[in-house]
């Protein structure tokens, strides 16, 4: 039985092993970004990324949706809101998808969908009618997951070296 609910702020770490999941995700579909160095140690890039939930979850607007699968966390969501901004009239406010992450026994459940859609009537229900995600380079499998929802490319992120960095002799 999947069951999908909001999660506390005082079970902020639990979401621990799905980021480690991510990132390593993450890493695998993106090995062009190596040249710009390695990942941080778990400790330190879960540690930021916990200081950065918890800083969204003390903002006006912000969700953690949680997926379990027989009692076991197996897929979060964290959605936020924030001032428009940009070129586009997209109202006062947008919403942002910030991580949806499933576990990879979980991936294929339908899970990140459920999720998706929770977090988007979420938002709705706020009065926002657009959504900002960001989806790492190389994530091929995240950019169609996204497509099939209605979602297109709006802005590329892209980073270059500067003579300090070690390739640049």
């Amino acid at each position: 039985m999947i069951k999908v609910n909001l999660l506390s702020v005082n079970l902020i770490n639990t979401l621990r092993p799905l980021w480690r999941e991510l990132t390593e995700h993450h890493a695998q579909t993106s090995p062009h970004l190596d040249r710009f160095g390695e990942l941080h140690p778990e400790k330190t890039f879960w540690e930021s990324r916990r200081r950065q939930y918890l800083e969204w979850m003390t903002e006006d607007f912000s969700r953690c949706l949680t997926a379990h699968v027989e009692g076991e966390l197996a897929a979060y969501a964290m959605v936020r809101i924030k001032a428009a901004s940009g070129s586009r009239d997209w109202g006062e406010r947008v919403g942002v998808l910030e991580t949806l992450v499933a576990g990879k026994q979980y991936r294929g459940m339908g899970l990140g969908g459920q999720l998706y859609d929770q977090a988007m009537k979420l938002l709705a229900d706020e009065g926002v009618a657009t959504v900002q995600i960001a989806v790492m380079a190389g994530n091929d499998g995240a950019m169609r997951f996204y497509q099939r929802r209605g979602a297109v490319p709006f802005l590329t992120t892209v980073v270059a070296p500067t003579e300090r960095h070690p390739e640049a002799d």
